[in-house]
């Protein structure tokens, strides 16, 4: 309860003083880029490739709330393969197999300026779906479609490009909260934001 009144304490004194320029302003952002396994994924992972769609609500110049979605997949590295092929594919040139995240997350966004290039960091948590796919000799099977609390940071910037247009660049890492493994990846991304 304490939280809760100081957290509402901090908006009433900060969001009165800030500019209101952008106030009620909408972004729809489409990016994409490359995904790099981190935690417990670093050692069975290679680079893979994400796209993702961000949509931010502006209470302020410099305050956002957003909802964030995507596709993540990355490939199992050569020695797990390796590993793999010893126990159950006995062609290990035949296998292969990836990893696939779908991240929905709610997004909370602190802009350090209201025009032309504009910084920013923020946090989100939210669901991953996550699943596996295993390609062995021409025949796909996927396994069960998990999902887990996660939560993740991140920060970037927005490029004015023209009234309507932004270009968008982000650095992020999410964490997927599972008991004793560490399912984290990082996204590095660019893209297009369209200033509904």
């Amino acid at each position: 309860m304490t939280r809760l009144l100081l957290l509402s304490a901090f908006f009433i004194l900060l969001l009165p003083r800030l500019n209101a320029q952008h106030r009620g302003q909408l972004k729809l952002g489409i990016t994409g880029g490359v995904s790099l396994p981190g935690g417990d994924l670093r050692d069975e992972c290679s680079q893979g490739f994400d796209g993702m769609a961000t949509f931010r609500y502006f209470f302020t110049d410099r305050f956002a709330l957003g909802i964030q979605s995507g596709f993540v997949t990355m490939p199992v590295n050569e020695m797990w393969i390796e590993y793999f092929s010893r126990n159950e594919y006995p062609e290990k040139e035949a296998l292969s197999i990836n990893y696939h995240f779908i991240p929905v997350m709610i997004t909370a966004d602190h802009f350090f300026a209201q025009e032309g290039v504009r910084p920013y960091i923020g946090a989100g948590l939210g669901m991953t779906f996550w699943s596996a796919t295993t390609d062995y000799l021409g025949t796909k099977t996927r396994s069960a479609l998990w999902s887990d609390f996660a939560i993740c940071a991140h920060m970037g910037s927005l490029f004015k490009l023209s009234k309507k247009f932004d270009l968008g660049f982000s650095a992020e890492y999410q964490a997927v909260i599972k008991s004793r493994v560490d399912l984290g990846y990082i996204t590095l991304n660019g893209g297009v934001i369209w200033n509904m």
